[in-house]
């Protein structure tokens, strides 16, 4: 074969093969695309009532009852379904129009976790912990009392917890049921985590927050050190607002007697020191210890009734008298955190009526409670100050 037949029979080649390729093109142009339909999906949602049980929820639901069984054999892998709360709740995924479950997932009220199962295509069933996520804000407030604290801010939609904490602040300083007065203004920044799903607030946390009465300016921000030593809320000059005593053991209605030197006892009718203070207050009113310590005394005493007596560091015992009672676990020994419920207010001994005798010691020496001059529990150091005064500086502008 000579040269040119043989370049003819080659370009004959291509020119078939190229024909070939343009008909194809031609026919699957013509060709429809076949693309999987997207599978329809419907969410069923049901809330846990106060007499329900898991169980008896599902059989109200769409699932077909050996479903129901599967989902239950599952959940109790993960969790014990018979502790169950009211506004738990719970989503079944279906395909649309069908009773074909692909997941079940539980939210119990309150918690970040949830439990999920799921039916895999090839029918399998799997389960397990998950943890929903968290969103957090920050929210600003700012108020004025109209009659209370805890009216006036939460007419404003502020939290229960973060008015408590915001309470928590300034306890040292300033008794929220006594001193608050109409006109009075508040400032709070806080930190909430809303639990993704429930749109829930998980955890709150205040990052500045200011008291401004017509006489004073109690402001305060949160901060933490970079050593992580010292951390807390501290005042705009880094003393911390936390004092190693509370302004009083107990929320009390009066001062029924005061520390004195000479005083007309009510019932033995004679001139005697009273070295406490008299805290008048219902009956079974919590009295909580005003310093973290050691209780050394929990005994029945003559004239003091049911006591206690509990050391603190640096010298000072502080005593509380006349109690009805003990709390839970307080007994010679136990230790107490400042604010523990240690017993409740009680007229045993030598009492005319309710109300809780407190007395305080320095060395062994009693003295006037309302006389005391209580340090910061922590101050900052000088290394502390550039990042705390950053810290303040970023809240200052939101103070009165």
């Amino acid at each position: 074969m000579n040269k040119t037949k043989t370049f003819r029979y080659i370009a004959l080649v291509l020119v078939c093969l190229a024909l070939v390729t343009i008909i194809l093109d031609l026919q699957i142009s013509k060709l429809s695309i076949i693309r999987p339909k997207p599978r329809m999906l419907e969410t069923f949602q049901m809330v846990i009532t106060p007499k329900d049980s898991i169980t008896s929820s599902l059989s109200r639901s769409p699932l077909p009852q050996k479903d129901q069984t599967i989902i239950i054999d599952e959940l109790k892998k993960q969790t014990n379904i018979n502790r169950c709360s009211p506004n738990d709740f719970y989503e079944i995924v279906f395909a649309k129009d069908s009773t074909d479950w692909i997941s079940f997932a539980y939210y119990p009220v309150g918690s970040q976790l949830f439990y999920l199962v799921r039916k895999r295509t090839d029918g399998s069933i799997t389960s397990s912990t998950q943890k929903l996520g968290l969103t957090t804000v920050e929210v600003r407030k700012k108020g004025t009392i109209e009659s209370s604290l805890w009216e006036s801010m939460r007419a404003l939609g502020i939290s229960p917890e973060a008015i408590l904490s915001f309470v928590d602040i300034f306890q040292w300083q300033l008794d929220f049921n006594t001193e608050t007065q109409k006109g009075d203004r508040f400032t709070i920044v806080f930190e909430e985590d809303i639990l993704d799903k429930k749109k829930t607030v998980a955890a709150i946390r205040i990052k500045a927050a200011q008291y401004k009465t017509d006489k004073r300016a109690l402001a305060s921000v949160y901060f933490a050190s970079s050593d992580g030593r010292r951390k807390g809320f501290f005042d705009l000059d880094g003393m911390s607002v936390k004092r190693m005593f509370l302004s009083a053991p107990l929320q009390y209605r009066r001062i029924s007697s005061y520390f004195s030197g000479a005083r007309m006892h009510p019932i033995l009718k004679y001139v005697r020191p009273h070295s406490g203070i008299d805290y008048a207050a219902p009956e079974g009113t919590p009295v909580s210890a005003v310093a973290d310590g050691v209780v050394i005394k929990a005994q029945r005493d003559n004239s003091l009734g049911n006591y206690i007596m509990v050391k603190h560091s640096m010298g000072y015992e502080t005593s509380y008298g006349h109690l009805r009672n003990f709390a839970a676990g307080i007994r010679v020994g136990s230790s107490v955190k400042q604010g523990q419920l240690i017993g409740y207010v009680g007229q045993t001994g030598l009492a005319t009526g309710p109300h809780l005798d407190f007395r305080i010691k320095l060395n062994g020496k009693l003295f006037n409670f309302l006389d005391i001059k209580q340090p910061p529990a922590a101050v900052l150091t000088t290394n502390d100050k550039p990042d705390f005064n950053k810290t303040v500086d970023a809240y200052l502008p939101l103070f009165d």
